[in-house]
């Protein structure tokens, strides 16, 4: 049975080069500068100055990805365009966000039941799982740097662009590709309480950091948190530990700062370990154009790079800034502000 998707939003092309003598400029894709919002049960988007941009019609929405968005009607899910066209038809049991071309999505077999693909933006099927039976797939996930992680009974291993699978070896957890290497976990013989061990594959699925830590983050900019000892630090490519494990909990790094969390306050470091902000608040989150949510008692604001507060603690939760807006969440309902801490849509039902 496939999973369903919760498309409550909470939140490039690479360099390239021709084989032939011409060198092709390869232009990157320009942001979508829309953002779904609900009112009365019902979703659309608005753009970036919170005036209705594509009408409130669906039963949930994503966030634009790649210049299209999956959304909801009834039980059957497809993709529109910015201006709220369907690109791909409502006829998918489950769709992802589009991530490097291609969107695991969920279709119906000739027999009624459902199965995992991935489908490209014409809405081909360009990856299926005809060896695998669908009841034995547990997840399909995005694309990231050209391999993607699938669920198969209880295992994760890690498929190409056309649907070969990489290595032979089976993982009991595995996070996405970043920085050319990805997270993986194994289970550790000998303990009468299972453990897992994590380290880390390259892309041909060879593993070049040996599973020693019993937590891993992705590569960022060459650091990856690892948890040993009951404690977080960071290592580089080749496992060395760069930043000691001296903190109770860590974040990975988002713009060159990565927050910590000291007994029982976070604050954020640099990339050479240096204390950015001092431990202070109660949680924070990753910085986005440079912001990152702070909570201090029981509300949300945001602080900027120096620990200064650039909007004021009011909310009850509050997400990522992305292309000059956040979300932020009060009394269980969605709206945006910007970085001003103006509200763009107020949190109303």
């Amino acid at each position: 049975m496939l999973r369903p998707l919760i498309l409550i939003v909470l939140m490039a092309l690479a360099p390239g080069w021709a084989r032939s003598q011409k060198l092709k400029t390869v232009v990157p894709e320009k942001p979508v500068l829309l953002f779904p919002i609900k009112q009365a049960g019902k979703w659309g988007y608005i753009d970036n100055a919170g005036k209705l941009a594509v009408a409130l019609q669906f039963d949930s929405a994503g966030v634009f990805s790649e210049g299209l968005a999956a959304v909801r009607l009834g039980d059957k899910y497809g993709f529109i365009d910015p201006a709220g066209k369907y690109v791909i038809d409502p006829l998918l049991l489950y769709a992802d966000a589009f991530s490097e071309g291609l969107a695991a999505v969920g279709v119906v077999g000739k027999d009624g039941s459902g199965s995992y693909c991935y489908i490209n933006k014409a809405g081909k099927i360009v990856v299926s799982f005809k060896k695998v039976k669908p009841e034995d797939i547990g997840g399909v996930y995005r694309f990231s740097q050209g391999l993607a992680r699938v669920n198969i009974q209880d295992k994760y291993r890690f498929i190409d662009k056309t649907g070969k699978f990489i290595g032979i070896q089976k993982f009991d957890w595995a996070g996405d590709y970043s920085d050319g290497l990805a997270p993986v976990k194994i289970k550790q013989a000998g303990y009468v309480v299972e453990k897992l061990s994590c380290g880390y594959i390259n892309k041909t699925g060879k593993m070049v950091i040996k599973p020693q830590f019993d937590d891993g983050g992705p590569f960022v900019d060459g650091l990856a948190r690892v948890k040993t000892g009951g404690k977080y630090g960071y290592i580089n490519k080749i496992g060395k530990m760069v930043i000691n494990p001296a903190f109770d909990d860590a974040q990975d790094f988002s713009q060159e700062m990565a927050g910590v969390k000291v007994e029982d306050k976070w604050g954020f470091i640099s990339k050479g370990g240096q204390q950015a902000i001092e431990p202070q608040f109660l949680e924070v989150r990753p910085f986005s154009e440079d912001l990152a949510g702070i909570k201090a008692g029981e509300v949300w604001g945001y602080a900027d790079k120096t620990g200064k507060i650039a909007v004021d603690t009011q909310f009850d939760e509050v997400f990522k800034f992305s292309n000059g807006l956040g979300m932020i969440k009060n009394d269980g309902d969605y709206g945006y502000i910007n970085k001003n801490g103006e509200s763009i849509w107020e949190p109303v039902e």
